[in-house]
Order: structure tokens, then sequence, then C-alpha cells
């Protein structure tokens, strides 16, 4: 078993970690909704808009955080429990909503409302200093560098193109042979 943590921030003094890439964050509507609404002149001033949120155990996500200042005067409609949950409720046009770019171009029917960048966040994979030294825990890690590696375009806020949002697919064995992990064979 593998124990490890992804992280918005930099170890702990107990802990190693690798720095796996940067995720970016704008703010997302459903095309339906900004035909509907209109789009906002300023996405900074989200006024007389519905927006869709995060559950109250997300208070202190950055995306909340982002929503208390420029979210005045708007109407928050949906609280969701998930980021997921909540890049539906976008989807189905119940309002704006801050979103990771990744996600929500892959969308279809969800629309960035502006080029504007909201939130820019450092993502680490963490183990415990104990275990950095493992070859199974290393080959997580590497694993896990080169997937990010794979999606930077997309994490950093490139918009989708067609040929992006097909998902990408290996066989197997050439998962196990990119990362270093050979499966044993039982005699």
């Amino acid at each position: 078993m593998v124990a490890q943590s992804l992280l918005l921030n930099a170890p702990a003094p107990n802990h190693v970690g690798r720095q796996l890439g940067n995720v970016k964050s704008a703010l997302y509507a459903s095309k339906e909704y900004l035909a509907r609404r209109g789009v906002p002149r300023d996405p900074r001033e989200l006024a007389g808009h519905d927006l869709v949120g995060l559950a109250p155990e997300w208070a202190g996500a950055p995306e909340e955080q982002w929503l208390v200042p420029h979210g005045a005067g708007a109407r928050v409609v949906v609280r969701a429990a998930s980021t997921a949950t909540q890049l539906s409720a976008i989807r189905a046009g119940l309002g704006l909503g801050v979103h990771a770019c990744h996600a929500a171009e892959r969308e279809p029917g969800v629309a960035r409302v502006s080029d504007e960048i909201i939130l820019h966040e450092t993502y680490w994979a963490v183990v415990h200093v104990d275990m950095a030294r493992s070859a199974r825990v290393r080959a997580v890690l590497d694993l896990l560098s080169d997937q990010v590696a794979g999606r930077r375009a997309a994490l950093e806020g490139e918009r989708a193109t067609a040929a992006s949002t097909r998902p990408r697919c290996r066989p197997k064995s050439a998962k196990r042979k990119a990362s270093g992990v050979q499966r044993r064979r039982r005699g």
C-alpha cells in the first residue's frame, strides 16, 4: 500500500514532496445560461447573476473565497457537496461557478465566461520521509508526475480543442512499462 497525499501547499517538515504542477480555474456557465441571462460585463462583478457554489464545508476553498467579494449582489442558487456536482449544476444552466479549467473545458455546453484566470494553485504529491526511499512509492510518484505532465496544457487553463476532449487510452502493458512497474507472473 502506498500512503500519499495531494496537497495545495509545500510539504510539512517530516514529509517530502514533488511539485506536480499548477491547476488554474476560471468562471464558467452553460451556453444556455449565458444566452438567457447574458455574459457578465466584468467577471469580478456578478451582481444580478445566479451562482453555483460549494457546500459550507468547502467555505475555505479558494473558489468559495473568491466568490465572497465578487459575488456581492448575486444569488447563490446551489451549494454542491463536490466539485463534480458543482460542474453538473453549471452544465445544467443553474448559474455561474468557479471551476478548474481542465474539467470545465471538457464539458459539452459549458463555456468560460472570460479569458481571465481566477485561481492558480500548485499541487504536490507528498509522502512521509520514511517512505520516500521505497521503490513502490517512487513508482507511484513517477506515474503521477507523468500523468500530470501529459495534461499540463489543460491543467494550466488552455482552452480545449476537439482532439484534447477525447480520452486517451493505452493498453495496460504500455501503462505498466511506461511507469516502470512490472507485474510478476504467478506460477
